[in-house]
């Protein structure tokens, strides 16, 4: 079998090989995470993050009733977008945001009111463009920081779902907002940028305009602080993975986001005093974000990031996070690992346990406190690959699993082959102390003799013997401590002293035996033995340790119990023993037992007791010796039923016939 320090040693390289390859299997295949790590992300998004709602910002919305009741066709009236935003001027707006791209000319006179508007007011952010191309043309030291990425530039998420563009909005024009490279005859560029690359990272150039327009700053004031990390305006810090983008966290759902109020009621409202006052008191102050979302309109390119969530939700959700400085950060790869590699820790504290129960109760621990661990980073704005690293455990945890089984069924068949040869020399040694027993029945003179012998395990610790000399006969019944093993030595060890001893009267030839086994040093054994010398008449006996020996009278139907105050053998070298001597008259019984019989527990934890073992004698006393083994044996065996025999039973009945 192996021993524990090299069961732990072939347990200390597994665990180090598992670590070791999980972090590989960590770096290959889960460096940037998976879906299902966004999957959770939306659900404690929706669930756990608190994200403040900037009372600022409020939706000015195209619907499907301001082209039937206000435009009366299916084009947007550039005129009307044009009173629209000389009315939100009028009633104080701080910015008015333009999430609409204008495809084609209408007609001159709505372009050119359109047109004037537009460059009348300086807080228009127009479109979707951060910057115009003449702009971009303008000003080379800026061109230079600036390039097109035609790539998604945000791993976006709503609250119940992943959101990727659709297939339309991925190609290059939709993409990037280009539609033109020269102004239409109103004047207003069409050629426009969705997003623009700062140092390798990724912004939305309609939140950032419109930001920086707020704070009235420059985005040549946008710098990278550290590696993940971008500074606007000295006090927005926007955290970066290594891929350069970053999580915008969306409110809610479409609808209950921000205050909204249609084009057309604005435009009704306006006309009535009452209502125009209520107007300026709720505008006044405002970032107004323009936006169709109607179902169909032939005069915007289509644009929706989902069915549930126009494209417009992105850049309120994005201008929302950068006015209240509050981003989520997610854990790069290296928080990753060590978050792993101290979750695996935790799993396999207790691996080294012999039982594997210990090792599952501390792979449930790893993985209680990692959920809680990631519940209360994302509600400090902490993004973790929960389920990436809940992978890797369950992958360490598996092969962990496998590994220990395998160890235990190789050390358990070795355990096995260790019991069927112990129980193999366990048989052969108590076939060797059945041999040393002399029968169970047996005659002399006038005297009828009957034993009966059960070992509670293989090998026992009784022990009784029939010694015939000079007209007596030696009788010995012995009850040698503990049980298996050394107890059989024990026996044995008597057998040869009695072998070897000249047996005189019992008290003398007890003193030889303690002397003897004292000198042998059985450590912490003791032997419990009564002699009984049998003569023609009567008995002489010596009890040591055994319980109380039973004679029943046969002419007063009674049994009298005799006690000696006599101390078992091998605990006091030189001790002197005292014995008894019994006149026996026809028919009398001695009954000489082994506490293994009077202490016999049922499943009731009840003991049988001297009680029953006397009333048993009493009742059967007519008996053969014999008949009256059979029903102690019929008593041991309805008292214990199928409870376990725990101590070897020894019992000899002698009658006079």
């Amino acid at each position: 079998m192996l021993n524990n320090s090299k069961r732990i040693k072939i347990q200390a390289v597994w665990l180090v090989l598992i670590i070791l390859w999980v972090n590989l299997f960590h770096y290959v295949f889960l460096y940037n995470g998976m879906s299902f790590d966004y999957l959770v992300y939306d659900f404690l998004l929706s669930r756990i993050y608190k994200q403040n709602k900037s009372q600022k910002i409020q939706y000015l919305l195209i619907t499907n009733k301001t082209y039937s009741n206000l435009f009366r066709s299916n084009r947007i009236d550039r005129s009307k977008i044009a009173e629209a935003v000389t009315l939100l001027e009028e009633f104080g707006v701080e910015l008015i945001i333009f999430d609409i791209i204008f495809v084609y000319p209408s007609n001159s006179k709505d372009d050119n009111s359109l047109a004037k508007v537009l460059q009348k007011y300086k807080n228009i952010i127009q479109p979707i463009g951060v910057l115009n191309y003449q702009e971009i043309n303008s000003n080379q030291d800026f061109q230079k920081n600036i390039s097109i990425d035609l790539q998604p530039h945000l791993k976006l998420l709503s609250l119940d779902e992943i959101i990727f563009p659709y297939p339309s909005f991925l190609s290059e024009n939709s993409y990037l907002g280009q539609i033109s490279d020269n102004s239409d005859n109103d004047g207003i560029m069409r050629h426009t940028r969705l997003i623009i690359k700062k140092d390798s990272s990724i912004l939305p150039s309609l939140s950032l305009t419109s930001v920086l327009r707020i704070f009235d700053d420059s985005i040549n004031t946008v710098r990278f602080i550290s590696d993940d990390l971008l500074l606007i305006n000295n006090k927005i810090k926007i955290p970066f993975d290594n891929s350069g983008r970053t999580l915008i966290p969306f409110l809610s759902k479409w609808g209950n986001d921000f205050s909204a109020i249609t084009l057309e009621d604005l435009m009704e409202m306006a006309v009535k005093d009452s209502d125009k006052m209520k107007l300026k008191n709720s505008l006044n102050g405002k970032i107004i974000v323009v936006a169709d979302v109607s179902a169909s309109a032939a005069d915007i390119f289509p644009t929706p990031f989902s069915k549930l969530t126009p494209l417009v939700m992105l850049h309120t959700s994005v201008l929302n996070a950068l006015l209240n400085n509050k981003f989520i950060h997610k854990t790069n790869f290296f928080d990753n690992l060590l978050i792993l590699n101290f979750f695996l820790i935790i799993s396999f504290s207790l691996f080294f346990k012999q039982k594997r129960i210990y090792f599952f109760i501390s792979f449930l621990c790893s993985l209680l406190i990692l959920s809680i661990f990631n519940v209360l980073i994302f509600m400090l704005g902490y993004f973790l690959f929960y389920v990436s690293v809940l992978l890797c455990l369950l992958i360490s945890y598996t092969l962990g699993f496998i590994i220990v089984e395998f160890i235990f069924i190789k050390e358990k068949k070795i355990i096995e082959l260790d019991n069927i040869r112990k129980s193999f020399e366990m048989n052969e040694t108590n076939k060797i102390l059945q041999n040393l027993l002399p029968p169970f029945d047996t005659y002399f003179n006038d005297y009828e003799i009957s034993a009966y012998y059960s070992t509670a395990e293989e090998v026992g610790g009784d022990f009784y013997d029939y010694y015939q000399k000079n007209g007596e006969l030696k009788i010995f019944i012995a009850d040698g401590s503990g049980h298996g093993l050394q107890a059989g030595i024990l026996v044995v060890s008597l057998k040869t002293i009695i072998t070897s001893l000249e047996l005189k009267n019992p008290s003398e030839t007890l003193f030889h035996i303690n002397n003897i086994l004292k000198e042998i040093h059985f450590s912490k054994l003791f032997l419990c033995i009564s002699m009984i010398s049998l003569q023609q008449g009567y008995i002489t006996f010596s009890n040591a340790g055994l319980p109380p020996l039973l004679h029943y009278n046969s002419k007063m139907k009674k049994i009298e119990s005799y006690i000696q105050k006599n101390i078992p053998l091998g605990i006091k070298q030189h001790f002197n023993y005292i014995e008894s001597k019994i006149k026996l008259e026809k028919n009398d019984i001695l009954f000489i037992y082994t506490d293994g019989l009077s202490e016999l527990f049922n499943s009731k934890k009840e003991m049988l007791g001297i009680e029953k073992i006397q009333q048993t004698l009493l009742n059967h006393s007519s008996k053969t010796t014999g008949q009256i083994v059979s029903e102690f044996k019929a008593l041991i065996s309805k008292w214990k039923n199928e409870y376990p025999q725990n101590d070897d039973i020894t019992f000899l009945v002698i009658k006079k016939i």
